[in-house]
């Protein structure tokens, strides 16, 4: 079977459990990605593999312009390097890719709470910038973006989970805590869930706006 075929296979598995002999040998060919063409567009492939769509209409580089656009599809790629498609994510792969992932709409949650909504981005401290600021501001406003800021928000604290490993014991020891790869799978589908329904939620508003400042 050619590598084209295989990979048309794995694409075929609408079950998401991919078959490993031919998952393994479409990641050994992976090297022959030519990842600076994906990265060109690799916002629109993260987001349409996430929520499930066969193409997107909207025009997220004429939105965000070249600079944050470019800034977006870095870390897409950066998500994609770690697991080309988020169906093929298994155990502990899902820490690296949420990250990036995160970092990708970050950006475009940013440009959407700035420069659409016209709204400062509400600082916990200040004179220090975190990611949670970002969706605190939006589960501020009333609807939709409140909607949107809790999702995102709920995929950054299990992200934060992922990475704060220390515990103390019940002898008053600290110690690392191992995560098991079927509950990284858990959390895994908790967080694809979420980036769904948070991104779900951002396009309406993009295109609501859109047709409102269009019309």
């Amino acid at each position: 079977m050619s590598f084209s075929e295989q990979r048309k296979k794995v694409a075929n598995q609408n079950s998401g459990i991919v078959d490993k002999g031919i998952y393994s040998d479409y990641l050994k060919e992976e090297r022959a990605v030519d990842w600076n063409r994906i990265k060109k567009t690799a916002v629109y492939t993260l987001w349409e593999d996430i929520a499930n769509l066969n193409s997107m209409t909207f025009n997220l580089e004429e939105y965000l312009g070249n600079s944050p656009y470019q800034t977006a599809c870095g870390y897409a790629t950066d998500a994609m390097r770690v697991s080309i498609k988020p169906e093929y994510i298994n155990g502990g792969k899902i820490k690296a890719w949420v990250k990036e992932a995160l970092l990708c709409f970050d950006g475009i949650l940013i440009h959407y709470i700035q420069e659409t909504l016209g709204k400062p981005i509400v600082q916990l401290k200040k004179g220090q910038s975190f990611e949670s600021d970002v969706y605190r501001t939006l589960q501020s406003i009333d609807g939709v973006d409140s909607e949107i800021g809790h999702s995102f928000g709920q995929v950054y604290q299990i992200r934060n989970e992922m990475e704060h490993v220390h515990v103390t014991n019940d002898e008053g020891k600290r110690i690392l805590k191992r995560i098991s790869n079927s509950k990284y799978n858990k959390k895994r589908d908790t967080i694809l869930t979420l980036l769904k329904e948070g991104l779900d939620g951002l396009m309406g508003r993009l295109e609501t706006k859109s047709s409102i400042e269009g019309s």
